[in-house]
């Protein structure tokens, strides 16, 4: 102890003047640099002490937060995750029912197990890409799986938060099943809704011409036969306007050039009669059209829906109205627009112009509906701008179809050797002798006698054409001629008429081949064998 006093008091020389040869001096020294020394320690102790005090109240904080934080959590209904290094860190009470785990055992899982093994992929990287700092939707949809492996739909929003100083998730689950419920059920009422509408017009349609038949039938009286065609035509026309609406049409269709189309749907717009379309007689309609391209499609189905368009701008535009139907071609589609100055439509009638047997005026409502339908069938769209006083305008979009190099016309058939024919007739001779006279010249002929056989006949087997003889039946096989052509393939339909009746009739529109009674016998094998040629109509 002496030594290393000497060797203090010799580095720090006392005040004063005093020596280490004066012994007072050192032990005064010395006591005095004790008692500092133990001052300072009572202060540090004291510090220590505050300190240890100080943590003691921020621990007693930090617990009562936590507890407070903890009770917040399991108040929200939905649940809620904290993630880190991929594992569930804290989990409210409504995740542990979510899941089916008790709080032991669901910290400290990774979450990707819970979630659906067709979805943990998705998930994975939508974490993966959102902890790297990636813009992302802060929120997806996943499915959940319960202990019992029950899965559950559910919308994730997810959120960057520091936990512990570290990199977290917190992850706030929204269930879906009511929502989607929800939505199922409006999309459910909004189809019964169609459905109601859609039935109660067909009812009213069809219910209206079906009454004048039967009401013709029961007077049986001459007068009434034109009251019975009218009335059958409108109905079938009825029906095939419906079958359009639900029809899918082929993936190759043939291409058509637009502007032959719309002449073609203009000039039968223009063709109707005042006695058929009353309001169209006094509406002048005037074509600009600045395209040559090519649409691909069915050819008569969309000469109607550009016919329906242009025939309700007429009905539209009145007596004396104008109506302008233009065409050009842009990005790679199109635009046929038609426009009118009539009175325009409200916004109260445009939000069901489109819907079936919707109509302001007399008639059907079907017009816009089966348009539509077709255009959207073709890969187009249909849609209207207007405003009330200053007419309407609207616009088809068509895509184009793509130049393709022009095929050699076939040579047409000149012999039905091999070729199926299914003849509809009478029982009567000349029926027969027909019959006999094609299978000498090589048909393979089929006989059946009425519209019931030879659709169930078309039903088992594919034929090339079907031969009806309309001499005696023609009002009982119209229906039968329409329902021919909505079969895929449709077959080709030769009639046999008699001499001076109208071939282009309403019923008649699909009809390929035309043969007047009395027949010229040597010629029908070559001109049922044109009728089956690329050239496909002939009379």
């Amino acid at each position: 102890m002496s030594g290393s006093s000497s060797a203090f008091f010799s580095r720090h020389p006392p005040p004063g003047g005093l020596t280490d040869n004066d012994p007072d001096s050192m032990d005064e020294r010395k006591h005095r640099i004790l008692l500092q020394r133990m001052e300072r320690l009572r202060e540090s102790v004291k510090a220590l002490r505050a300190r240890v005090e100080d943590l003691k109240a921020a621990n007693r904080a930090l617990r009562k937060g936590s507890e407070f934080h903890r009770k917040l959590l399991d108040r929200i209904p939905s649940p809620v995750l904290v993630l880190q290094d991929g594992k569930v860190a804290v989990a409210n009470r409504a995740a542990h029912l979510a899941v089916g785990y008790e709080e032991e055992v669901l910290t400290g899982r990774r979450f990707l197990s819970f979630v659906h093994p067709e979805e943990v992929k998705r998930a994975a990287s939508v974490h993966r890409r959102l902890l790297a700092g990636k813009p992302l939707p802060d929120r997806y949809e996943a499915r959940i799986l319960s202990r019992d492996g029950v899965a559950k739909p559910y919308e994730i929003v997810v959120a960057r938060i520091l936990y512990h100083g570290r990199k977290a998730f917190l992850l706030s689950l929204w269930g879906l099943e009511e929502r989607l419920a929800a939505e199922k059920a409006r999309v459910t009422e909004e189809r019964m809704k169609a459905v109601r509408a859609m039935a109660a017009g067909v009812a009213d349609a069809v219910g209206g011409c079906l009454e004048r038949l039967c009401s013709g039938i029961a007077e049986q009286t001459e007068s009434d036969l034109e009251t019975w065609t009218s009335a059958l035509r409108e109905a079938v026309e009825i029906c095939e306007r419906l079958s359009v609406l639900g029809r899918s049409f082929r993936e190759q269709m043939p291409a058509h050039e637009a502007g032959s189309l719309i002449r073609e749907a203009v000039a039968r717009v223009c063709a109707a009669g005042p006695a058929e379309h009353p309001a169209e007689a006094g509406a002048d309609v005037k074509t600009y059209l600045r395209t040559s391209c090519r649409v691909a499609g069915e050819r008569e189905a969309l000469v109607q829906a550009l016919r329906e368009v242009v025939t309700n701008a007429v009905q539209a535009a009145g007596d004396g109205g104008n109506v302008y139907v233009s065409a050009e071609e842009e990005a790679g589609r199109v635009q046929v627009y038609v426009q009118d100055d009539g009175p325009g439509i409200s916004p109260e009638i445009g939000e069901g112009i489109f819907d079936p047997f919707f109509s302001t005026g007399e008639g059907r409502g079907l017009g816009l509906t089966l348009a539509r339908s077709v255009v959207e069938a073709h890969g187009g769209s249909l849609t209207y701008a207007s405003k009330p006083g200053r007419g309407s305008t609207f616009r088809i979009q068509l895509p184009i179809s793509p130049q393709v190099p022009l095929k050699r016309p076939r040579r047409a058939r000149r012999s039905i050797k091999g070729v199926s024919l299914l003849v509809v007739t009478d029982e009567d001779l000349v029926g027969h002798f027909l019959c006999r006279f094609l299978s000498s010249a090589g048909a393979r002929v089929r006989t059946v006698y009425g519209a019931a056989e030879c659709l169930r006949v078309l039903k088992r087997k594919r034929v090339d054409a079907v031969l009806l003889d309309l001499r005696n039946n023609g009002m009982r096989h119209a229906v039968l001629l329409s329902v021919l052509k909505r079969r895929d393939p449709a077959p080709r339909v030769v009639v046999i008429a008699p001499a001076g009746q109208d071939p282009v009739q309403e019923a008649w529109r699909h009809v390929d081949l035309v043969l007047e009674s009395p027949l010229v016998v040597d010629r029908v094998p070559e001109r049922i064998a044109g009728a089956l040629s690329p050239t496909r109509r002939s009379s």
